[in-house]
């Protein structure tokens, strides 16, 4: 797998594995119509939204910068 399928597959596995599913896609539905968030790739949108939900758990946040 490459770099960007793993990022996308450890998002989904972790806010499936935490039950916030619902949240996690409302707040990526909420982003499509803010403008700072229109030139953002789909990996940034993905990193932003699971980083707000999961907020209260600072040590599970997710950054561009990491690779596995």
């Amino acid at each position: 797998m490459g770099c960007n399928e793993d990022f996308f597959y450890n998002v989904y596995s972790e806010v499936k594995e935490k039950g916030v599913s619902e949240d996690f896609y409302k707040q990526l539905d909420k982003m499509k119509f803010q403008d700072h968030h229109k030139y953002k790739t789909v990996r940034q949108t993905w990193e932003y939204a699971y980083n707000k939900i999961v907020s209260p758990t600072v040590k599970n946040k997710i950054t561009l910068n990491e690779t596995h």
